[in-house]
């Protein structure tokens, strides 16, 4: 797995999204980030990131509407969704969506990179698997 791949991350808490781009940089991921869900998809039309972690509660547009149009563009990019008012309702919508995992706040750093390890590796699969079926 390649460590060193744009990762965008999307919450309009400024300290929290500082956190996570802490977290990943200190694992060797660069990042890209945006305080809201519509600077979000801009900085995902723009940059073609391999992941995307998202809070779900924000002015404008939602997560789980970033996690659509990311899908709608892109349906190999993998989208984590974190929030700090996890529902079942919402948790069940994001997976029918096709979020690749969703995860409560406070987050953990060690758990948070094993979802990013896991989801771009997972991501790697899917392209190699594609690959040789051409």
């Amino acid at each position: 797995m390649s460590k060193n791949v744009p990762i965008l991350i999307v919450d309009d808490d400024v300290s929290q999204r500082r956190l996570i781009e802490f977290w990943l940089q200190e694992d060797g991921h660069s990042t890209i980030s945006a305080g809201d869900g519509l600077n979000g998809l801009r900085a995902f039309e723009q940059h073609a990131p391999s992941l995307v972690i998202t809070d779900i509660r924000m002015p404008g547009m939602t997560g789980l509407d970033l996690l659509s149009h990311v899908k709608a563009i892109n349906p190999d990019t993998p989208v984590i969704l974190v929030t700090a008012f996890g529902t079942v309702n919402d948790a069940v919508e994001a997976m029918k969506l096709g979020a690749a995992d969703y995860v409560l706040k406070p987050l953990n750093a060690d758990e948070l990179k094993v979802n990013v390890r896991r989801a771009l590796e997972r991501q790697e699969l899917v392209s190699e698997n594609r690959s040789l079926q051409i």
